[in-house]
Parts: C-alpha cells; sequence; structure tokens
C-alpha cells in the first residue's frame, strides 16, 4: 500500500501537523488557520525572499 505521508518533506510534516493541532486540538477554524498561515508566509517572504 502506498503511503502519501513518506512523500512529504520535513517542512510539509511541520506544516501539518500544525494544522492538525490547531484544528483538532484548539477546534480553530480551517478558513482562520489558512489565512494565518497565508500571512505568516507573506511575512516570511518578505523579510527573507531567499527562503
Amino acid at each position: 500500500m502506498h503511503n502519501k505521508k513518506r512523500n512529504c518533506t520535513g517542512k510539509h510534516r511541520i506544516i501539518a501537523e500544525v494544522v492538525y493541532v490547531l484544528k483538532g486540538v484548539y477546534a480553530v477554524s480551517r478558513k482562520e488557520i489558512a489565512e494565518s498561515l497565508l500571512g505568516f508566509l507573506e511575512e516570511v517572504e518578505a523579510a527573507e525572499p531567499e527562503i
């Protein structure tokens, strides 16, 4: 059986775990998680474009 989780990079696994905890443990909405992650990524890209 093919396991898609094995194809994830370390960064993707971290993001997936963060989303899982925010949604499952803290009951944060998917929309709020997406908006927060996109805002964070915009700041990271602006501050350090080489990342």
